[in-house]
């Protein structure tokens, strides 16, 4: 554990000498190692913490024992977000291990249980960047989830994105944030919904050519449901660029898009015990003539974030249930889960759930440290 030691040694105590009877990597840590087994509180951690307490001791020095729930939310309530948020991602970032990033899938999700001190729902909310290729978080951002979109932006700013694709809902279909994946060297495929009508209709008409490249899929899942995908890809001409944004300016839009170079109509059908339903859907790209079926794997691939990510996260860590009050102390406990979520993704060993990892964790010291040696900081 030396080097998540060094790696926590980093991050400032804001708290005075005065009275301090507990380190403060150390008091992270101990968070880290009991969400891996099993906790979703304060309370649970200390309980963690006292249970497994000689244990503990083997690579932590905890002069003064475990430290009460109250002071473990309060120390994390002090910190400030923007420095452990700093640490995650140069963790993810320097972790050798990890294999190159092709794409990265962009959404939000709220802290649904956290509210403000005063008892009003406060709109608590991360911004998560997720590789589908690795099958991890690479960063996050928080804020105000109705301020999503300049979450996006700041998260892509922080974001090594040379040669990588992102795939984003229809918030991210706003210049300044295309712009800035276009800036860095990367792609985009955006959705398109009904406020962005000009756009909508192109697509519209871009995908009912007779010259557009056409990929189906069908898939059989469980209990009789039969779903198939049909991806078409479209072009656009520079002649609508060119008018897009002289009527964007007309309008005093603000910023400019950049070149869209593809669209895509994806359309889903589902048929479930007879019942059918069909749902099209519609994007835009800064990609090149890219193929149907590479489109539909991306747009695919888009919704890992809700399923391995955020599902994960309320599913298995409760999240959703996490009734932190404090903002920093809410968003701070957000990411640590983060962290967590990324060990058990890089612990392959057993073909269990994340859930099963979770209970293994708590009965079986080694595993325990098995799943925190994940975090490789060389």
């Amino acid at each position: 554990m030396d080097e998540m030691l060094k790696f926590f040694s980093v991050i400032e105590d804001p708290r005075s000498h005065i009275n301090k009877k507990h380190e403060l990597p150390e008091i992270i840590i101990l968070i880290v190692l009991g969400v891996i087994g099993g906790c979703d509180s304060w309370v649970e951690i200390e309980l963690f913490g006292k249970t497994k307490l000689d244990f503990l001791r083997t690579f932590l020095s905890l002069k003064n024992g475990i430290p009460s729930h109250d002071t473990i939310g309060r120390v994390i309530s002090l910190i400030d977000p923007k420095v452990i948020q700093e640490q995650f991602i140069k963790w993810v970032l320097r972790n050798k291990s990890n294999p190159e990033f092709q794409h990265i899938a962009i959404d939000g999700k709220t802290l649904r249980a956290t509210s403000s001190t005063h008892g009003k729902f406060d709109n608590y909310g991360v911004v998560s960047a997720y590789s589908s290729d690795a099958g991890l978080c690479l960063g996050y951002e928080k804020g105000n989830l109705k301020e999503e979109k300049a979450n996006f932006e700041s998260l892509i700013n922080l974001l090594n994105l040379n040669k990588v694709i992102v795939t984003m809902d229809a918030n991210g279909l706003t210049a300044s944030i295309l712009n800035a994946i276009v800036d860095k060297k990367g792609d985009f495929i955006v959705a398109v919904k009904s406020p962005n009508g000009v756009l909508k209709n192109y697509v519209k008409q871009s995908t009912s050519k007779e010259d557009v490249e056409i990929f189906e899929e069908e898939e059989r899942k469980s209990h009789g449901r039969i779903e198939k995908r049909t991806c078409i890809v479209g072009s656009f001409t520079k002649s609508f660029n060119d008018n897009l944004n002289d009527k964007r300016i007309q309008e005093r839009r603000v910023g400019i898009y950049p070149k869209f170079n593809s669209c895509m109509k994806v359309i889903s059908e589902r048929s479930c015990n007879g019942i059918k339903s069909v749902e099209e859907r519609f994007f835009i790209s800064s990609l090149k003539a890219p193929s149907a079926k590479f489109s539909c794997e991306l747009i695919r691939s888009h919704w890992s974030v809700e399923n391995s990510l955020h599902w994960a996260l309320d599913v298995t860590f409760n999240e959703d249930r996490c009734t932190v009050k404090d903002k920093k102390a809410a968003y701070n406990f957000a990411a640590l889960r983060r962290f967590v979520l990324n060990l058990f993704q890089k612990e392959t060993t057993r073909k269990i759930s994340i859930r099963g990892k979770r209970k293994m964790a708590s009965w079986d010291d080694n595993y325990l440290l098995k799943v925190a040696s994940g975090a490789s900081f060389e």
